[in-house]
């Protein structure tokens, strides 16, 4: 997959991590959104330097952070906290484990590349 793609795909996931919230009812009423705000910002400006720098590893590392926050904090910690927030842990968790996914996909052909 080439890395304009990924880049995109981080950009686009990171941009539904961080409006998804609002588009996701929530029963318990709560809207303490800022930890996807934040994150899907941050996965959304990864996805933009991809786009503008290709071939610098960090920035697919920091994707890969970003998706392991995702995925293990803040969807475990979102499922701890409020009972009916069932489809915005979903929507972290399958959004978290792609920003992961997309995040080792790039690194991996960084490393074929540098060979």
């Amino acid at each position: 997959m080439p890395a304009q793609v990924i880049a995109s795909l981080v950009l686009m996931t990171g941009l539904w991590v961080a409006a998804s919230p609002r588009f996701l009812t929530l029963q318990t009423g709560d809207t303490n959104t800022a930890t996807d705000v934040i994150v899907g910002l941050v996965a959304a400006g990864v996805g933009t330097l991809a786009l503008s720098r290709s071939g610098f590893p960090g920035i697919q590392f920091t994707s890969l952070v970003v998706g392991v926050w995702v995925v293990l904090i803040a969807s475990f910690m979102l499922d701890a906290r409020r009972a009916g927030a069932a489809p915005w842990y979903w929507s972290n968790t399958w959004s978290g484990t792609v920003l992961a996914v997309l995040a080792l996909a790039e690194l991996s052909t960084l490393r074929t590349a540098a060979h």
